[in-house]
């Protein structure tokens, strides 16, 4: 049984037909059961805070507001949340993850430690962009694993390194937004 679900829709684009078109890959489901921790958490509605639950299928339309790479797109493709977050150094090689409006109160701390080729952080922190990959399954409070992504000038997304947040803590996050993600 998997501990984590996705709620992601994933997307391909088919250049064979006739203008182009979204299909959609490896379809997610929901994979496991939430646990009951006797808490009352309202899953759903949580979710419904942090994804944009009307729009979940990517479109030409959001491919053609990226023009710059509409020839060059490769799956998958998909809408998510996405927040750019200070990472900020340590003592140990485990760098905090903290929200810029709020510089001084760690959020969560990455689940590894960075690659050894990721941009030098500065003694402040840098800005960088997460996004929301999964939600866990095992705990007993609404947690989501986020993914730390750099992107190159194409505007393609690379993943670095994962972090855990508690769902409240996204959600609390004002500079939120929901967009088209390309993933390499």
């Amino acid at each position: 049984m998997s501990t984590h679900s996705s709620e992601l829709k994933f997307y391909g684009l088919d250049t064979e037909s006739f203008g182009g078109q979204t299909v959609p890959i490896n379809e997610t489901k929901q994979n496991g059961s939430i646990p009951d921790d006797g808490a009352g958490w309202d899953y759903k509605h949580l979710r419904s805070k942090w994804k944009d639950v009307q729009h979940t299928s990517v479109t030409l339309d959001d491919i053609r507001i990226h023009s710059r790479i509409a020839n060059q797109v490769k799956p998958p493709l998909f809408l998510d949340s996405s927040c750019q977050l200070l990472l900020v150094p340590t003592e140990t090689s485990v760098p905090e993850v903290r929200d810029p409006k709020h510089p001084d109160s760690k959020i969560c701390s990455l689940m590894t430690s960075l690659p050894s080729p990721f941009p030098q952080l500065q003694e402040c922190g840098n800005l960088y962009e997460f996004i929301v990959i999964s939600r866990d399954l095992t705990v007993f409070q609404p947690s989501l694993c986020i993914m730390l992504t750099l992107q190159d000038e194409r505007g393609i997304r690379y993943r670095q390194t994962v972090a855990q947040i508690d769902e409240h803590a996204w959600i609390a996050l004002e500079d939120r937004i929901w967009k088209l993600v390309i993933l390499g």
